[in-house]
């Protein structure tokens, strides 16, 4: 589920590891390895954090976090979910797409690739519990 993460994390630490050992060796050129793969480990620690990145479906509407931020959409701006593929199957993903009540509709959100679900299987999941809230909702 985390393989991505976890080899980021694994190879930025042993890349920030031949860095310092550029460093001590004299070589000034060590100091930007060191930074700039130190960054890439603490990315990679920071997605495998506990509620770092999740999908939250409720009544109120649709909310996803990624790197600790959170979005939430009330279910009478979506307009539907739809799974999305570049040319490249890894490259899969789900986009939600607004409504005409929503400020910004029309709008296509990418919903990013980090819930360990198949992009396929989300987009009909959260379809289907979209349908559900709304025969449930009582009419105003």
């Amino acid at each position: 589920m985390w393989k991505t993460e976890i080899v980021l994390l694994l190879g930025g630490e042993l890349s920030t590891a031949a860095g310092v050992s550029m460093i001590s060796s004299g070589a000034t050129g060590g100091w930007l390895v060191a930074c700039f793969f130190g960054l890439m480990s603490c990315t990679g620690l920071l997605v495998l954090l506990p509620n770092s990145a999740f999908i939250r479906v409720s009544k109120e509407g649709f909310e996803f976090r990624n790197s600790f931020r959170s979005v939430l959409f009330p279910w009478d701006e979506i307009e539907s979910f739809n799974h999305c593929s570049l040319d490249d199957p890894r490259h899969e993903f789900v986009e939600l797409l607004l409504s005409d009540s929503a400020p910004e509709s029309g709008d296509r959100i990418p919903i990013p690739p980090v819930y360990g679900i198949m992009p396929m299987v989300l987009a009909n999941l959260l379809n289907d519990w979209k349908q559900a809230i709304e025969e449930t909702r009582i009419p105003a």
